[in-house]
């Protein structure tokens, strides 16, 4: 743990992790020495914040860059420390960073380890090692362009499934028109599009829309302008996702509802029905 109140950035910790390996490359000698405190601290020996220290310490110097009081034990040289590496830097405090790193045999396997990982990704992407970054660089801009591609193509479809919502919407015997459809795969976002070209398209109605993302169900529930005073879309939502043990809520004329049961979807639409009945 030591003192400083910002982030490491990367390139730091790479170079502490330098510095430290010459320190340790450099072979240099452990000297100890019993001192009272006062005078270890005029060597201007480090003390570490939080530990309590008696009349007569323990002084440690490791060459010309490590002077700091510690009673535990210690390697005869910085050598016998062998290979060091950093696994993570982290705050702990307001002010105050933490490095965790491990050294000797547990550095080696560290390096191994990565090693390995590193020829089976430059495996799997045919590439070199020097040339990974370049490789996934061009990997992730093509998923950004199909995933642009994707939204593109079930923008689509959606507004060709709000045209046959449409057509299809069923019309209480109050007058009120009702579109109550469950569609497969369709992310939060894709049902409030719809939902939106549906309001306009129906002109005159209430909406409730059902899906499962990523195994859960979600649900929507939309009022056109005119019929706000009489349906509140939050409240709508509310009772009927809760069939479902969703939770949820929203405005008067727009509503969402997720987290709920996939196999009562079609139970809590029908309940949206039954309120409005």
């Amino acid at each position: 743990d030591f003192s400083h109140d910002q982030l490491i950035t990367p390139e730091q910790l790479d170079r502490i992790q330098e510095i430290v390996n010459e320190q340790v490359m450099a072979n240099k000698l452990v000297d100890t020495q019993l001192l009272p405190l006062e005078e270890a601290k005029k060597l201007g020996a480090m003390a570490l914040f939080g530990e309590k220290y008696g009349k007569e310490v323990r002084v440690v110097k490791i060459g010309d860059r490590s002077l700091e009081l510690c009673g535990g034990t210690h390697a005869n040289r910085s050598g016998d420390i062998g290979p060091f590496s950093i696994i993570s830097e982290s705050g702990v405090s307001a002010g105050v960073r933490r490095i965790e790193a491990v050294s000797g045999t547990e550095a080696v396997k560290r390096t191994l380890f990565k090693d390995s990982s590193l020829k089976s990704i430059s495996q799997m992407l045919s590439v070199s090692p020097e040339r990974i970054p370049e490789r996934l660089e061009k990997l992730l801009q093509k998923n950004k362009e199909l995933e642009a591609q994707l939204c593109t193509v079930n923008q689509s479809l959606n507004l060709s499934k709000g045209g046959d919502l449409v057509e299809s919407a069923e019309v209480l015997s109050d007058g009120t028109k009702l579109i109550v459809s469950n569609l497969d795969s369709v992310s939060p976002k894709e049902l409030r599009e719809l939902a939106d070209d549906l309001r306009n398209r129906l002109g005159s109605g209430c909406i409730a829309l059902a899906s499962v993302s990523d195994g859960k169900a979600i649900f929507l529930t939309a009022v056109t302008k005119n019929l706000t005073d009489k349906h509140h879309a939050g409240k709508l939502i509310k009772e009927m996702a809760a069939v479902a043990g969703s939770k949820g809520g929203g405005r008067e004329d727009l509503a969402q509802a997720g987290g709920g049961d996939p196999a009562k979807v079609d139970e809590a639409l029908a309940k949206f029905r039954e309120i409005l009945s």
